[in-house]
């Protein structure tokens, strides 16, 4: 319908219907006309329909987790029977720290009745960040309820010793209360809601009386859950560093405008940001494959962004007055030393990449005294530490930072690139029990990543610097490449006459 009034348009005020070569985005008058959308309105933002209920759709996290499952009215073969269904390295020392292979439910059991002193929080919360890898969070639950609700009847067991009953069901109670906690909203909207049932219908039973403190305390926490274990700021943002205000209000500001520390702010801002969106089962399979994949979506953004945050600063130095591109370069290289000092590794990389090419070095006529600069931070982003005596500079900063609750931004590049590529090819399977080595292996760097995704900096937020960044570069990827070719090769002549 709407083509045919567009022809019919386009036919009766004898105008063409857009012009050849205006991108899609940016269409003429015409084709806003044929929408009926005023040329001030904008066509993206339909003011709701009160005859219409809107329903917000949101993305369900247990979709993508394992398919692997086990029948949960089993596991009292597991709980009966500690011989059973494990592998230890050592037989000697049948610990959950030698633990090599092993049933679902024998995990599930493991979990379920141990206390601090045989499983660590630490490992806790690894194994809470494997869950979607070895099944899912709605199964993990059906093994608990299994355990918690106790029914024997169908079962050649003996009915279990009342103390040892009600111990183990407040431990259930605790160990779903540390993963809500810990894990927020990544464990799926769907289970979260199998949970807050489950919940209620304990508390509704005059048999649990004994665990309503607890269960009503979980059942508060369940409507403010976020992704991940978001601990916030207490303490007041530092203030922006804006020397001058009036530049923000410039039509033609851009990214090197502003002071270098507060672009560093707001582009680590929405690092942040788009870093702590990436799910664990995600940086589980990308360091399993030691590199983005089709089921790493969120991460895979990430990386585009970091792309776009490249060219954004390619496209700015090469648009720069050339009598002004070498006081351009020394604004980039201050920007990334600020990137730097936020421990906002992941720019680090990309931009001092860009900025240490042959041919950006001859537009802005680098001195030795840069490039160095810039090989060094370089060298600590951990891009080039293959041959580095181990711990390397990056890793020494990453473990000092995340022993410390610090926040930062890792630079994935590097991470998927440091994973051990034995852990890659280790099978999944042992004799038909889950390999929990390998598992174990990748969720020791996960549990750092998760870390440094729920430390969040505490800057405010400068729209106007916030808006370029995330608007990106204009100028296509070719575009911006031949323009830095064209200045490269102008400058080179120059210097040959």
């Amino acid at each position: 319908m709407v083509c045919i009034t567009a022809e019919i348009l386009a036919a009766e005020c004898g105008h063409t219907f857009q012009t050849s070569k205006q991108p899609w985005d940016r269409t003429d008058l015409h084709l806003l006309t044929s929408l009926a959308v005023g040329h001030l309105d904008d066509a993206w933002n339909l003011p709701p329909d009160n005859n219409h209920q809107y329903v917000t759709e949101h993305l369900e996290e247990d979709f993508f987790s394992s398919s692997y499952r086990e029948d949960p009215s089993t596991i009292w073969d597991e709980f009966f029977d500690d011989k059973l269904n494990c592998q230890y390295s050592n037989e000697n020392s049948r610990t959950y720290q030698n633990l090599v292979a092993a049933s679902l439910k024998r995990l599930v059991v493991y979990h379920a009745i141990a206390n601090s002193d045989q499983i660590s929080d630490d490992e806790q919360q690894q194994f809470f960040l494997t869950i979607h890898f070895i099944t899912s969070s709605d199964h993990f639950l059906r093994h608990l309820v299994t355990l918690f609700d106790c029914d024997l009847s169908n079962t050649n067991y003996q009915p279990i010793n009342a103390n040892d009953q009600s111990e183990m069901r407040k431990n259930i109670i605790n160990l779903i209360k540390k993963w809500i906690t810990y894990h927020g909203l990544f464990i799926g909207r769907r289970t979260l809601k199998s949970i807050e049932r489950f919940l209620i219908r304990i508390n509704n039973d005059p048999k649990h009386t004994s665990l309503k403190k607890w269960i009503e305390a979980i059942l508060q926490s369940l409507p403010s859950l976020t992704y991940g274990a978001k601990k916030g700021n207490s303490s007041t943002p530092e203030n922006p560093e804006i020397k001058n205000p009036l530049i923000m209000f410039k039509p033609s500001l851009n990214i090197l405008g502003p002071e270098p520390l507060e672009v560093a702010r707001q582009i680590t801002l929405i690092y942040q940001e788009k870093f702590a969106t990436i799910h664990s089962l995600e940086f589980i399979i990308a360091l399993s494959n030691r590199k983005p994949t089709i089921k790493t979506p969120t991460l895979s953004d990430f990386f585009l962004f970091s792309q776009s945050i490249t060219s954004l600063f390619a496209e700015t130095f090469v648009n720069t007055e050339p009598k002004e591109q070498q006081n351009a370069y020394a604004r980039i290289i201050e920007i990334i030393k600020c990137l730097f000092d936020l421990l906002n590794l992941d720019a680090v990389a990309c931009l001092t990449q860009l900025m240490l090419r042959p041919d950006i070095c001859t537009i802005g006529r680098a001195t030795e005294q840069q490039k160095q600069l810039l090989l060094d931070l370089w060298k600590k982003t951990g891009e080039n530490d293959k041959n580095e005596p181990k711990p390397t500079e990056y890793e020494t900063i990453i473990d000092k930072n995340f022993n410390e609750w610090k926040s930062g931004i890792p630079n994935m590049s590097a991470e998927l690139k440091r994973a051990d590529k034995k852990t890659r090819h280790l099978p999944d399977f042992v004799n038909g029990l889950i390999n929990w080595e390998k598992v174990r292996n990748l969720s020791q760097r996960c549990i750092v990543l998760y870390r440094f995704q729920n430390q969040f900096y505490n800057f405010y937020t400068i729209p106007q610097i916030r808006k370029i960044i995330l608007k990106g570069p204009t100028m296509s990827g070719k575009d911006i490449e031949d323009k830095i070719e064209e200045q490269a090769r102008i400058l080179k002549e120059k210097d040959d006459e």
